[in-house]
């Protein structure tokens, strides 16, 4: 609930907020987002023009929230740099990450430590190639 109510208020007309770090601490996963704070935070993402820095390091998205967060990411124009390392969304997640980042001039991309395979990284590889401008910086 604690997500999805800070998402609602920074996605509501909220063009203020450059930078968010959502990330947990030393990989404890304390910052678990769910179904709703993913569906909240896709919603701010598609809504917020000023939001340049996410950071979703370790809390635990899956590949469903995946999916529900990338759908957002695909309607912003704004988002610079992406953090999702060490989540578990697999190459389903990965792949619907991968539609979106090549829609977005991102600078800055960083999937270390999270969980997906072949598939995922095929999605990914040809994400990076469509994108134009290039993705500048890239942790895997």
């Amino acid at each position: 609930i604690g997500v999805s109510a800070l998402f609602e208020v920074l996605g509501d007309g909220n063009n203020t907020l450059c930078s968010l770090d959502l990330g947990s601490a030393n990989s404890t996963g304390r910052n678990i987002i769910g179904a709703s704070g993913a569906e909240a935070i896709s919603g701010c993402a598609s809504a917020n023009t000023s939001l340049t820095y996410l950071s979703l390091a370790a809390t635990r998205i899956t590949a469903e929230q995946g999916t529900s967060i990338s759908a957002g990411l695909r309607r912003n124009r704004y988002l610079r740099s992406l953090d999702l390392s060490e989540n578990a969304f697999g190459d389903e997640g990965l792949a619907a990450f991968a539609e979106s980042i090549n829609l977005l001039d991102m600078a800055s991309l960083t999937l270390s430590r999270s969980q997906w395979g072949d598939k995922g990284g095929v999605q990914l590889a040809k994400a990076l190639l469509a994108c134009k401008p290039p993705v500048r910086k890239l942790d895997v």
